[in-house]
C-alpha cells in the first residue's frame, strides 16, 4: 500500500471497473465515485497506487499505469507527449492570446489525430512519428480511428463533435441516428437486458468500460462513458448547453457561467446540482467563490461506434461561429 501520509493527490483504482482515477483527498471520510461505474464508497476504502503533492505528477504516473496495462493486454500504445506538453502548456497560459490559444488548439488535434489508430488486421506500416515542429504548426496527421471493439451499428453521416480549441480537447459525441433508428436501438437493447439474445446489462457495463479504456489509452485523457439511459435522463439540451459553454469558455463562478448561456442563476443551479451528482462538472474553491469545471477530458455514450471515430480540427472561430463541429464522412 501506498504511504499517502501528507499527500493531496492519490491515484486509485475501481474495484468494479478498474477505471484509474485521481482522488484530490484521499483521506476524507465522504464517498467518492468512480467517474466511470459510478461505484461509491469511502475514499480511504479504495486502493491507492501512487500519491502526490502534485497533480501532474500523479497523472503522469496514471498515464504510465496505462501504458503498462496495454502492454500486458497486447493493446496498441503509443506515446501521446505533444498532447502532455499541450496540456501543460494550456493550464499554464490559459490567459495568453487568442492567436496563440488557436495554435495551442492545432498541436492538440494533430496529436490526437495521430493517437488514434486502428489495428486493421495482419501486419501494418508503424505509423510515422510526427515531430514536435510538424504538431506546432498544426499539420494534419493521418487518423485511421479507433479498433473495433465489438460488433456495432453503422457509423451515423452526421455523427456531432464537439471540440474546444482553448482547454486540453473536449470531445462530446453524440451518435444521432434519427429518431426511428434510435428508439429501434433502445427497444431492442431493452428486450435484451430481459432475454439471452444479444448484449446484456453486465455485457454493455463491460463493453463501455472497454471503450472507455482504449479512447484513454489512445490520447483521449480521462474518458466517461454514459449509456444511453444516463445520456438520455442526464444530456438535456439545457445541460448540453451548460457543457459547451464551460468547454469553450472559463467561468469564474457559476453567476459568470448563467451569463454566458444567458439563463437565470437560481433556475441553472438546479440543472448544475444533476451535472454534479453524474460526475460531469465539479466545483473548484478559489477564496470567496467556487469555479465550475468539467471533471473529464472525453464523454461519448452510446450506442458506441468503436470501428471509426473521425475527428475534425476546430479553430476558435469556427467554434464560436457554429457551435459544434460535424464530421465531413
Amino acid at each position: 500500500m501506498t504511504d499517502t501520509q501528507g499527500s493531496k493527490y492519490a491515484l486509485v483504482g475501481c474495484s468494479e471497473c478498474r477505471h484509474l482515477f485521481i482522488v484530490e483527498d484521499i483521506h476524507s471520510s465522504e464517498k467518492v465515485a468512480c467517474p466511470r461505474c459510478s461505484h461509491r464508497k469511502s475514499a480511504g476504502m479504495y486502493r491507492v497506487l501512487h500519491s502526490g503533492d502534485e497533480p501532474l505528477v500523479v497523472q503522469e504516473a496514471r498515464s504510465q499505469r496505462l501504458r503498462e496495462r496495454a502492454t500486458r493486454s497486447g493493446d496498441i500504445h503509443i506515446e501521446i507527449g505533444p498532447v502532455w506538453e499541450a496540456e501543460q502548456e494550456i493550464d499554464l497560459g490559459r490567459h495568453q492570446s487568442e492567436n496563440t490559444a488557436q495554435r495551442r488548439s492545432q498541436r492538440v488535434s494533430a496529436a490526437r489525430q495521430y493517437a488514434a489508430i486502428r489495428e486493421e488486421g495482419g501486419e501494418h506500416p508503424e505509423p510515422e512519428i510526427a515531430s514536435n515542429r510538424q504538431l506546432q504548426r498544426g499539420k494534419s496527421v493521418s487518423q485511421p480511428g479507433i479498433e473495433e471493439l465489438s460488433p456495432s451499428e453503422t457509423p451515423p453521416s452526421d455523427a456531432v463533435y464537439l471540440s474546444t480549441p482553448i482547454s486540453f480537447y473536449i470531445v462530446l459525441i453524440y451518435n444521432r441516428m434519427g429518431s426511428d433508428n434510435m428508439s429501434d436501438w433502445k427497444k431492442k437493447q431493452n428486450s435484451n437486458n430481459n432475454s439471452e439474445e444479444g448484449e446484456s446489462e453486465s455485457a454493455r457495463v463491460l463493453t463501455r468500460s472497454k471503450v472507455g479504456e482504449k479512447l484513454s489509452i489512445a490520447g483521449f485523457g480521462d474518458v466517461l462513458v454514459l449509456s444511453h439511459e444516463a445520456a438520455d435522463q442526464v444530456l438535456t439540451p439545457a445541460r448540453r448547453e451548460i457543457i459547451k459553454s464551460l468547454a469553450a469558455h472559463d467561468a469564474s463562478s457559476l453567476r459568470e457561467l448563467a451569463e454566458i448561456v444567458d439563463r437565470n442563476p437560481g433556475n441553472m443551479s438546479r440543472d448544475m446540482k444533476v451535472l454534479v451528482a453524474e460526475n460531469i462538472i465539479r466545483y473548484v474553491d478559489e477564496g470567496k467563490s467556487k469555479r465550475p469545471e468539467l471533471r473529464h477530458d472525453t464523454i461519448i455514450s452510446e450506442p458506441l461506434i468503436t470501428s471509426e471515430i473521425p475527428v475534425q480540427q476546430a479553430t476558435k472561430s469556427n467554434f464560436e461561429a457554429n457551435g459544434e463541429c460535424r464530421s465531413d464522412e
